[in-house]
């Protein structure tokens, strides 16, 4: 390093002067926004803005960022509008009334998410929700059960255990739902 820097003193002691020379002036019609300024003040300049734009935006971030926990109707979900795209698989939330079980198959969880952007948080949580719901009645048809029963959120490792609602993580930007169901076989089918 000493070496480096005993090369540039000899060089500028054979300029005959303590700075670097100038830099060559930039042809007419090139000047930039910046044109004139030296370079220390455009640096101070850019650095200004970026410190300030900071200081400024990021106690806005965690708002953006956060997610609000909506505990929101099955039923308002199945009357949506992207209820066409469910199965012919019944199911059956946690605590809901089923038919008799002939056998269980096993409980499989799913964690879906879509995305919410400009769109409403309850239309964006509707949606995941029915895709999570037919993820786990895919499920039921690759493992040849009747019914998906014993759905229960667990957003978020926010459990959440109704015949009548589930809990959905609605942000600016993503909505999401995580299940677990139960496939089972009915008993007389």
């Amino acid at each position: 390093m000493s070496r480096r820097i005993s090369a540039l003193r000899n060089t500028l002691a054979r300029v005959g002067t303590d700075r670097p020379a100038a830099r060559p002036a930039r042809p007419a019609g090139s000047a930039g926004a910046f044109a004139g300024l030296p370079a220390g003040a455009v640096f101070s300049l850019l650095f200004g803005l970026f410190v300030g734009a900071f200081v400024v935006l990021a106690p806005a971030a965690p708002a953006l960022a956060a997610d609000q926990m909506l505990d929101l109707a099955v039923a308002d979900a199945k009357a949506s509008r992207h209820a066409s795209a469910l199965l012919d698989v019944p199911f059956y939330m946690a605590g809901e009334k089923h038919p008799a079980v002939a056998q269980k198959l096993g409980s499989w969880p799913t964690n879906q998410r879509t995305n919410a952007f400009g769109k409403a948080k309850t239309d964006a949580c509707y949606r995941v929700f029915i895709s999570a719901i037919k993820v786990l009645q895919q499920r039921a048809q690759r493992e040849g059960g009747h019914a998906v029963i014993d759905i229960e959120s667990n957003t978020k490792d926010q459990s959440l255990k109704s015949a009548t609602q589930f809990r959905c993580a609605a942000g600016a930007a993503v909505a999401n739902v995580a299940l677990t169901g139960t496939v089972v076989k009915l008993a007389g089918k």
